[in-house]
């Protein structure tokens, strides 16, 4: 006799069967605004190597500036400078302490609204270097909007007195126009063709003593050869040629010893190794009366 098996009830065909909501799921799905920044999310690491590349990309078309400035790569750094839109706002000057801010302005254009990375700061920095007053000069971009200037200057020395015109000197000699000589009245004062050039070995023979240099009234070059100190007493050392530092060290020694310069003197005359000639100064002579 077969077997019979159990009987499967037929399965209902139709819609499937929605299942409930889960109010919790609901209330955790994301806004559309999240969405949106989780999207930007995932464009910030592309973004970032473009920027990188860009700023690698400005740095190197910056080096390219001095050795070739007008070929493509300069031309290709001025129409990026133009497109990315990086302008000078400002331009801070470190180091500037008596060359005239007009002379400044000159050298460096009118910067402000100018791309950064179009300026010319290698053209710029010659400009500056062509300044009496300036010893060394850079000028650098600082991002995004700012041009430094940074300048050493050289040290006023002396005044120097030429033809009626008094102007400043550097030890070198070298002349520092364009500022009030009045502001540095405490500086030596030489005099004459040719002074300038030779006042930095006069004044380092006078800087050893001491006591000579603080009589000092000017320092005369005669026939651009040797000196003749005015001093304060009214006296005239002359020098000898050449031998400026033994003639001041025998000097200083007289003074220590015999006090020599605060006698009446008008003249003191070292041009003879060997000899000292001392002129006494004259008591002028009043009309009417003998002497």
């Amino acid at each position: 006799m077969p077997r019979v098996g159990a009987t499967v009830p037929p399965v209902k065909r139709g819609a499937p069967r929605t299942p409930p909501r889960n109010p919790r799921l609901i209330a955790e799905r994301p806004t559309k605004s999240a969405i949106r920044r989780r999207q930007l999310a995932k464009l910030a690491g592309p973004l970032s190597l473009l920027l990188v590349a860009g700023v690698l990309l400005i740095g190197v078309l910056g080096l390219s500036e001095s050795s070739n400035p007008a070929g493509a790569m300069g031309q290709l750094r001025d129409r990026l400078g133009g497109a990315v839109g990086m302008n000078i706002a400002h331009v801070e000057i470190l180091g500037q302490k008596q060359t005239p801010q007009a002379l400044l302005d000159d050298a460096l254009g009118a910067p402000n609204g100018t791309p950064l990375l179009n300026y010319q700061i290698e053209a710029a920095r010659a400009r500056l270097m062509q300044i009496p007053w300036i010893a060394q000069a850079t000028v650098k971009r600082q991002w995004p909007d700012t041009l430094v200037v940074e300048l050493t200057e050289h040290d006023a020395f002396a005044i120097w007195q030429d033809r009626g015109k008094f102007v400043l000197i550097d030890r070198t000699g070298k002349p520092l126009p364009d500022v009030a000589v009045a502001n540095f009245k405490q500086l030596p004062l030489v005099v004459g063709d040719g002074a300038a050039e030779a006042a930095p070995a006069l004044l380092e023979a006078l800087g050893a003593e001491p006591q000579i240099l603080k009589l000092l009234t000017a320092a005369v070059r005669v026939s651009d050869r040797r000196w003749n100190l005015e001093l304060s007493n009214g006296a005239t050392v002359l020098l000898p040629e050449g031998h400026e530092a033994a003639a001041l060290t025998r000097l200083a020694a007289l003074e220590a010893t015999d006090r020599l310069l605060e006698s009446p003197l008008a003249a003191i005359d070292m041009r003879q190794a060997d000899k000292l000639v001392i002129a006494p100064r004259v008591a002028p002579t009043v009309p009417g009366k003998n002497p």
